[in-house]
Order: structure tokens, then C-alpha cells, then sequence
């Protein structure tokens, strides 16, 4: 599975929705939704939807949550990692804010 789905399928979850709930916030159906989560399909003509339907763009969660810190060239991993510590409050904080709605 590629970083993307696996960023998809990990804001699904942290919404705490069901796959029905998300493809319809998504604008998808739900078997596009699953094939999205099992690295089946690409999530990238999707990126918009997840941005305006959850608050958050895939691209940054998947470097944020699923990216290995050692592919990150040496001299750019503190900066890096503290880039990614902001994101990840930010996400964390818009996820459960919508979740919230």
C-alpha cells in the first residue's frame, strides 16, 4: 500500500467514520473508497476532496505520519522533524475539531 492510502485510510479512521459516512463526506462511492484504502487505487484525484471534506491534505499526513525520518538527508532531519511536529499537532487539532462537528 502506498503512503497516500495509507494516509487516507488513517483519516478516515482518526474521523472515526464508517466507510459509507466518508465516501458520501468524500463525494465517492463507498467501493471507490475501499480501493482507495487498499493501495487498489490512487488517492491522488481524490486529494481535494479529503482537503474540503476533513480539513487536512494527504500529501502532508502522509509525509507527517507515515514517512521513515532516515530517507530525510541528514542535514535536513532536525528541520525536518520539527516541520513535522507542528504538522502533526495541526492535524491532530483539525481532525478533532471536525470530528467534533
Amino acid at each position: 500500500m502506498d503512503l497516500l492510502s495509507k494516509a487516507a485510510a488513517f483519516v478516515r479512521e482518526a474521523m472515526d467514520v464508517n466507510r459509507l459516512a466518508a465516501a458520501d463526506d468524500l463525494k465517492i462511492t463507498p467501493y471507490t473508497l475501499a480501493q482507495i484504502e487498499a493501495g487498489v487505487r490512487s488517492p491522488e484525484p481524490f486529494v481535494g476532496n479529503y482537503r474540503e471534506a476533513f480539513g487536512v491534505d494527504l500529501y502532508i499526513v502522509a509525509v507527517v505520519f507515515f514517512t521513515d525520518v532516515n530517507q530525510i538527508p541528514e542535514p535536513l532531519r532536525e528541520a525536518s522533524e520539527s516541520l513535522r511536529v507542528a504538522w502533526r499537532q495541526d492535524i491532530e487539532a483539525t481532525l478533532a475539531a471536525r470530528r467534533g462537528r
